[in-house]
């Protein structure tokens, strides 16, 4: 390498106990960063199927989750819509599951609205 500072000293001393530092704030980095991810994955997913069952109680739309809208009538008329989904979180690193697909970490979501 050449030296471009003729009075600068360069020293790349270090210990490897300095080294071996990374390796755990690494592990622990990609760790809060998948429940960074993971946690904003269900508030939206939440927020997207809360929206669609307002929408259903309102005005009665129909699509894909009109099969699973569970219905309990209330006592002064009227019905509790209630509906639960799942999908399958991003995976960063394979922290916390298996080495293969089918352990991927899941995220399910829930909603609840009333149709007068």
């Amino acid at each position: 390498m050449r030296n471009y500072f003729p009075n600068v000293e360069w020293k790349e001393e270090g210990s490897i106990e300095a080294g071996l530092t990374l390796i755990p704030t690494t592990a622990f980095f990609l760790l809060v960063l998948q429940l960074v991810i993971t946690g904003s994955l269900k508030t939206v997913e939440t927020m997207k199927l809360q929206s669609w069952l307002n929408k259903s109680a309102l005005y009665a739309v129909d699509g894909e989750l009109s099969s699973r809208i569970i219905t309990s009538d209330l006592p002064g008329g009227g019905e509790l819509l209630f509906v639960n989904g799942e999908s399958n979180a991003p995976s960063l690193a394979t922290t916390g599951r298996g080495f293969t697909a089918d352990a991927a970490p899941t995220v399910s979501y829930e909603a609840i609205a009333v149709r007068e």
